[in-house]
């Protein structure tokens, strides 16, 4: 999905005259809604030491 929004984003952002499909469109409308729903609840869930336990383990 990541892959097919970039793309339609490049086409549209670059490329005026490149046709992009509605669907690919809509599907990123609703998949980007739910990522950030996702996410907010994610970090409204997550504590200070688990957030810090992340950062431990990306930096390593």
């Amino acid at each position: 999905m990541m892959e097919k929004a970039f793309s339609a984003r490049i086409s549209l952002q670059y490329y005026a005259d490149r046709p992009v499909d509605h669907l690919v469109i809509e599907q990123s409308k609703s998949y980007c809604k739910d990522f950030f729903i996702k996410t907010k609840d994610i970090l409204s869930k997550i504590t200070e030491s688990q957030i810090l336990s992340i950062r431990a383990a990306i930096m390593n």
